[in-house]
């Protein structure tokens, strides 16, 4: 390797700007992609393998400590963070994270030094990542001091509720209360909007006149959706009202609880629409979520022996299509506020919208993070622009984990709940080469640092033969 020395930058051939991530290696690729979804456990191994091997350690240093506080083992962050912020012009969000860390583990008197120099260092700590410091939620103040996707509107939103979008078979499928789908459409009485049904939209130039009810017998005059499929995209589960007219309110009205339906895809059309063993009139069982072998299914429900209002379940669902005993997944998920709309991931993150958990608004969005063990340690507020200070909730991420879907009651919509489109930010990507000035030949061993304009230093990377 030939000796660092200072060189003119000729060519670069192509930059997507995120200060958070700066791409060389496949292992450090795999690292954001772990990190980013959720996987901390696996992205602690190949940080440290990253640090043994010397590649762009300072970087790997700084998300190995992050990686811990989103695993809630701030005892293990505090060492990692202690080197950090030694390093040369090192982001001066880390005295923040610093400090905090030093907070959590006892150390007030250091923590209050540090936050000094973070703010002597001219930062401002934006009122959302303070509020989850202040409420000891370091994992999410962290996790949201970059701002991971942008958000758009999409354009088969209706003056109605629209909720719930799920893609299968290149087509969008949500829940809306529109009412074109049935002759007789009753209104809910809550909020005089016609009952839901379910609907199909075309993702590429998808429009509201050209979304249609979904095909078969799964809409009726009671309220169905939202929905999820299983991966072969021939088995549905979808919310109903369960049919209960002897039960009636002190008003004499009907009461109608909530259940899980199935349907299958069968020529072209989905029927066969039957109630799942779970359900229960004295209680909701709603907002189905399958896992990606189709073995377990994710659910929210009021039923008795929970933490609060709504919690989350899951189930094992057995080869003859039987259902094992609900289980309650615990009280780093479930509060004594309502958790509903689970989503299940391909790669096995759970996400998940609650009132209960320090949010921004009202019902925010959540992704639960896992141990070595698969056990559920943590909870991540998903922050700016996937939450609001409205209702967010309706959580879908494509199985490559960089597009999807939420819902949202926020403001600016179009009707009630509108759906919304969301990317998330790629990680920053340097391709190209360098080029001595003088004689114009490839150097290799040549150190390129990325920094923003005050001169911190985001990553590195040494150039090869």
């Amino acid at each position: 390797m030939k000796t660092m020395r200072h060189i003119s930058l000729l060519f670069i051939a192509f930059i997507l700007i995120n200060a958070s991530v700066f791409g060389q290696t496949q292992r450090e690729k795999k690292a954001e992609r772990q990190f980013n979804g959720f996987s901390f456990v696996s992205a602690i191994d190949t940080y440290d393998r990253m640090i043994e091997k010397d590649i762009n350690k300072d970087y790997a240093l700084r998300k190995l400590g992050d990686a811990y506080i989103m695993l809630r083992e701030p005892e293990k962050a505090l060492p990692i963070y202690a080197q950090v912020v030694q390093q040369p012009n090192v982001p001066s969000e880390y005295f923040l994270y610093y400090a905090q860390t030093l907070r959590a583990n006892g150390d007030y008197d250091a923590s209050k030094e540090w936050m000094k120099k973070y703010k002597d260092a001219g930062n401002k700590e934006s009122s959302i990542v303070k509020n989850f410091f202040k409420n000891n939620d370091l994992a999410s103040g962290i996790f949201n001091s970059v701002e991971k996707n942008t958000i758009n509107k999409v354009n088969f939103n209706s003056k109605y509720n629209d909720f719930g979008a799920y893609v299968i078979n290149q087509q969008l499928v949500f829940a809306s209360s529109r009412h074109e789908a049935a002759a007789i459409k009753r209104v809910y009485a809550w909020d005089k909007q016609p009952l839901l049904d379910v609907y199909v939209a075309n993702i590429e130039n998808g429009s509201n006149e050209k979304a249609t009810p979904l095909s078969g017998d799964v809409n009726t005059a009671l309220h169905e959706g939202p929905a999820t499929f299983s991966a072969d995209g021939l088995k549905m589960y979808f919310s109903r009202n369960n049919s209960d007219q002897e039960k009636m309110d002190l008003n004499g009205r009907e009461i109608r609880q909530v259940g899980i339906y199935t349907a299958d895809f069968v020529d072209g059309k989905w029927q066969n629409s039957k109630p799942i063993s779970l359900n229960n009139t004295a209680y909701i069982v709603y907002h189905p979520a399958l896992s990606s072998d189709g073995k377990k299914l994710y659910f929210s429900s009021d039923m008795p022996g929970g933490y609060g209002g709504t919690d989350i379940y899951v189930s094992d669902i057995n080869v003859d299509g039987t259902f094992g005993k609900p289980i309650n997944l615990g009280a780093v998920v479930n509060t004594e506020g309502n958790e509903a709309f689970p989503f299940l991931h391909k790669d096995g993150v759970l996400y998940f919208s609650s009132d209960g958990h320090i949010g921004l608004g009202l019902m925010d969005i959540f992704a639960a993070v896992t141990n070595e063990n698969n056990e559920i340690v943590n909870v991540i507020n998903l922050g700016e622009p996937i939450n609001s200070k409205k209702d967010d909730f309706g959580y879908y991420l494509d199985d490559e984990g960089f597009k999807g879907y939420i819902s949202s009651n926020r403001k600016g919509g179009l009707g009630g709940d509108d759906i919304y489109a969301f990317t998330r930010i790629p990680p920053l990507t340097l391709k190209g080469q360098i080029f001595d000035a003088v004689n114009n030949e490839p150097v290799s061993g040549a150190k390129v640092i990325l920094t923003r304009e005050n001169g911190e230093e985001l990553a590195y990377f040494i150039t090869g033969e």
